[in-house]
């Protein structure tokens, strides 16, 4: 029984063609909405400030510049394209991010992106659910916000749990020594992976909304309840993150 030649790809062409469908379809959906297509630089001299993404440095020496990064994202050279005017961009990017590899996850991968000038995190929402829904096929996803996702797939608030009381529940994961260094975005984070997404967007997609602010990176930030809110989101499909936006 011989093996399969190494040479072979592992796509199918069925694969290829409905890559091919999809990204016709994501330039169709965005030509309508006047968005403008770009194409910023995969490698750049710089990597990114966000300490949760670790970049794939390049050993470049060219006209007397030397290192690079493989972008993680076309976050940084599209926002100084908007700064300048350049209007309602989207981009479908190749990005890298190291020590990402398994059934969802690649060091190497394409990410769309896009932004909107004027749209709140509310209107965005809806175009987002425009562009998934109408490729997929699917019911428009339902909001429901991150402190009643938490308390309904973990039993608890939180915003109101004290860092030790989290820590102990995040015991299930990893050891008491292991978690002593972890921050409580840190825990929030273990109980969103292992707790609350693999729950997420089965019966019908899903927004989660409403994050608490230490999460919020870039996003504005409201009260709730008497408690300061992020206004980002995040979607949800069978249990898989599809994007995220403010």
């Amino acid at each position: 029984m011989s093996e399969s030649p190494v040479w072979q790809p592992t796509a199918s062409r069925d694969a290829l063609k409905s890559r091919a469908q999809q990204l016709a379809y994501v330039r169709g959906f965005f030509c309508e909405r006047d968005v403008l297509e770009v194409e910023t630089p995969v490698l750049g001299r710089h990597g990114v400030t966000d300490l949760n993404l670790d970049g794939i440095s390049a050993g470049v020496r060219a006209g007397g510049v030397q290192g690079g990064w493989l972008q993680t994202s076309p976050e940084y050279p599209m926002k100084r394209l908007l700064a300048a005017g350049a209007g309602c961009i989207y981009q479908v990017a190749r990005v890298f991010r190291n020590g990402e590899r398994g059934r969802r996850h690649n060091p190497e991968f394409s990410m769309l992106e896009w932004y909107r000038v004027g749209m709140d995190d509310q209107a965005l929402m809806a175009e987002v659910a425009d562009l998934v829904c109408g490729w997929l096929g699917c019911e428009r996803p339902v909001q429901r916000d991150y402190r009643q996702a938490v308390f309904e797939n973990a039993g608890f608030d939180p915003m109101e749990i004290s860092d030790g009381d989290l820590k102990r529940f995040c015991e299930q994961w990893l050891e008491p020594e292991q978690l002593t260094d972890l921050s409580r975005n840190d825990c929030l984070d273990l109980v969103m992976s292992f707790a609350v997404e693999p729950k997420l967007g089965f019966d019908r997609p899903v927004f989660i909304t409403r994050y608490p602010a230490a999460q919020a990176a870039l996003a504005r930030v409201s009260q709730d309840q008497g408690h300061p809110v992020a206004h980002r989101f995040e979607l949800y499909i069978n249990g898989l993150e599809l994007c995220n936006g403010y």
